[in-house]
């Protein structure tokens, strides 16, 4: 018989009605089977607080951190000491060793989780009126009942003709801006001289195990072959485009370059959004930090631009082909810019799930190490017209 499976409950003990909610909760898990476990149901006197959670901690297969402002503030605080703190800092030293142990945020109260977290799953449990169905969903993923969203097969790649054209690309500069190090200024006018596909959507797990392997595919939120692909480095990106390549012979695929993205996500608006500058309008369009639930979601479940691409805000960051550079220096009037020879960071594009709306802008970008993997990085393809 299989051993239950080991989840640790860390918490900063508050008030007497707080305390018995969190204690509902861990009784919950177990009558699930769940072997949860509470510093204050099993420390007795005399023993040591701290070796009870190393031991704990270093035997569980998930840590669930209770969230609310009082242990937000603890785990944050530049104070050394404090039990809640302690168990943050053992349960991300567990993941950042590559060891198999999650690390799931359960929302109680409060509008931000820790620093820590912020790149997690999370549960929200802050509507007492909800509990059955947070419950519900909780133990279905700690107890491996989840069940994938009806999929009769993977998305196929579909394509959205991008015509040829001009349009102002990036933000204008504000008077006496430093420019040298400005993601997206000056302003400078930019043209399209030639029509692309692009695909209608990021590339998605099934896709990218079709013509790489299951193997190939280390996303973190899986599940549904249609969740974008994650976790890829730009050299990710290039062995699908290579396999896709040698998939069809007769045509030519790549990335597309910083240019040709905006030119497509905004679809010849001039906003900061293609749908406008009310930021309000985001949930609609893109899975962000306010609406993402802590995690990617299948493409193309948020409305298009019009152009009917999907996802190009939010979801995953998408790798372009560009070495970042800044536009300063930059020729005012460019045709077809393909970014510096070389460089040390790549150009993404789009923000992802847990990022803010600034990130989901047409005119963001920001740059990482090519070679520098993440749950919340994916990429799209361009298909060529001859």
């Amino acid at each position: 018989m299989a051993s239950p499976l080991k989840v640790f409950v860390s918490y900063k003990w508050d008030t007497e009605e707080s305390d018995s909610w969190v204690k509902s909760f861990a009784e919950t898990l177990r009558m699930a089977g769940i072997d949860a476990q509470l510093d204050r149901w099993e420390v007795r006197g005399g023993d040591s607080v701290v070796d009870y959670m190393a031991s704990r901690i270093r035997e569980a297969d998930i840590v669930l951190f209770i969230i609310t402002d009082r242990s937000v503030k603890a785990v944050e605080s530049a104070e050394p000491g404090g039990h809640v703190k302690f168990e943050m800092q053992m349960a991300t030293a567990r993941r950042l060793a590559g060891e198999n142990m999650r690390l799931i945020g359960i929302y109680r109260e409060g509008s931000a989780p820790p620093i820590h977290l912020r790149d997690h799953l999370y549960v929200d449990f802050r509507d007492d009126s909800q509990f059955h169905g947070a419950m519900t969903e909780l133990l279905d993923d700690l107890l491996g009942r989840i069940v994938p969203p009806p999929v009769t097969q993977p998305i196929d790649i579909e394509w959205v003709r991008v015509e040829s054209g001009s349009f102002v690309m990036g933000t204008p500069a504000a008077p006496d801006a430093d420019l040298s190090e400005s993601m997206e200024s000056p302003s400078r006018l930019v043209t399209i001289s030639r029509p692309f596909l692009l695909s209608k959507y990021p590339i998605t797990q099934g896709q990218y195990e079709e013509l790489l392997g299951v193997a190939a595919n280390i996303s973190y939120f899986r599940n549904n072959p249609n969740r974008p692909v994650e976790n890829v480095d730009y050299e990710d990106t290039q062995r699908y485009i290579r396999a896709l390549n040698g998939n069809h012979r007769s045509m030519t695929h790549r990335l597309p370059t910083s240019a040709e993205w905006e030119f497509a996500c905004r679809a010849g608006t001039t906003s900061g959004y293609h749908f406008g500058d009310d930021e309000t309008l985001l949930p609609r369009f893109a899975w962000y930090e306010d609406n993402s639930r802590g995690q990617t979601h299948p493409v193309g479940l948020r409305e298009a631009n019009p152009l009917g691409l999907h996802d190009m805000m939010g979801n995953v960051w998408e790798w372009v082909s560009d070495w970042f550079e800044p536009y300063a220096g930059q020729a005012d009037d460019l045709i077809d810019p393909q970014g510096p020879k070389t460089g040390r960071w790549k150009v993404m594009r789009g923000g992802g799930w847990n990022n803010d709306t600034e990130c989901c802008r047409s005119a963001y970008r920001t740059a990482n190490d090519p070679g520098g993997r993440y749950r919340g990085i994916g990429f799209r393809v361009v298909r060529e017209i001859p």
